[in-house]
């Protein structure tokens, strides 16, 4: 642990959550994020509209927490993280899930890979499986001996930290829904500011998945970098209006007007056809119906991407979210 004088020293990391009705995952998660071996640290939490007593069971277990209720009606995942961002005061930002927290010492280490590199304005962190992992907390057996690093975008709000002047120039998440690819907006806004996101093997959270499967390819078992584990949950799942309609909107707000771009949007008019005629399935037609009426909103607030950093961001048409 690190000692007062060298608190001084260091700067604020801002960690920022939302939760909904689960007040014994949110308090346990806060109980690991009191064990890292970083000081200091800001822990903002948004109770957002729970019954559950949760609000009170902060305020009572973790007064140096600051919670905010959130009443009468929930007002969705990203509203609740955008409003605990807004009472953030760190150099950089963390975003968690109330189920996901990082090993001990990753904190420290991701402030020091920022700290080293002025270039680096996003860090993707791996997510480990809580139920086959935690048992490694203390000692990272599962970690591999040799530390990778690799230029990476692609992320999952719960375990992904980034440079505040990012959000404070081009703006925070997305409020379009839960369904992707609201973390990419995030990726889109770290590239227009000129820093390039890291993964490293040493940096992750915990996290619980849920009922995935249980055989041993499958991510309830192992733990996977961002974005594959992803890859599994969808797998099962069908194409959706939100992750349908979202898809677009990131790209008339963050893709360049170009060739490529044309051909994405040709794509996706074509790829809904299909799905209306031959599938005779209305659900991604109403998404482009929707997304083309938001066509003017998008424009008034594009943040457009050089080509070849859109290339790092590809959007596929699976539309199956996550």
């Amino acid at each position: 642990m690190t000692s007062p004088t060298e608190h001084n020293t260091k700067p604020l990391v801002s960690i920022f959550i939302s939760t909904y009705k689960r007040k014994d995952e949110i308090l346990r998660t806060l109980e690991y994020i009191y064990q890292q071996n970083y000081r200091p640290l800001e822990v903002v939490v948004v109770d957002n509209a729970s019954q559950d007593g949760t609000y009170e069971a902060i305020a009572n277990q973790f007064k140096e927490v600051q919670c905010i209720k959130v009443e009468p009606d929930n007002i969705g995942l990203f509203k609740a993280k955008n409003l605990a961002y807004r009472h953030t005061t760190g150099k950089y930002l963390l975003s968690l899930d109330d189920d996901s927290f990082p090993g001990k010492d990753v904190i420290s280490r991701m402030v020091d890979r920022f700290e080293a590199d002025p270039q680096i304005g996003l860090i993707t962190f791996n997510v480990y499986n809580e139920r086959s992992f935690i048992e490694h907390y203390a000692d990272e057996a599962y970690l591999p001996e040799q530390v990778t690093a690799q230029e990476h975008y692609f992320w999952s709000g719960c375990g992904g930290a980034y440079r505040r002047e990012i959000v404070e120039k081009y703006g925070a998440w997305e409020e379009w829904g839960r369904v992707v690819p609201y973390e990419l907006g995030i990726a889109a806004k770290t590239m227009k500011m000129g820093y390039k996101g890291m993964n490293y093997s040493d940096i992750y959270v915990f996290h619980t998945f849920g009922d995935y499967g249980e055989d041993e390819h499958s991510s309830s078992k192992w733990g996977y970098s961002t974005g594959a584990s992803v890859a599994y949950r969808v797998a099962g799942q069908v194409a959706s209006f939100s992750a349908a309609r979202n898809s677009l909107l990131f790209v008339l707000k963050y893709y360049p007007l170009n060739l490529q771009t044309f051909m994405w949007l040709f794509k996706y008019t074509w790829y809904v056809s299909f799905d209306l005629v031959q599938r005779r399935r209305t659900t991604l037609f109403k998404a482009l119906l929707s997304g083309f009426m938001r066509t003017r909103q998008m424009q008034q607030s594009r943040i457009p991407l050089l080509q070849e950093q859109a290339a790092r961001l590809p959007i596929s048409f699976n539309f199956k979210g996550k």
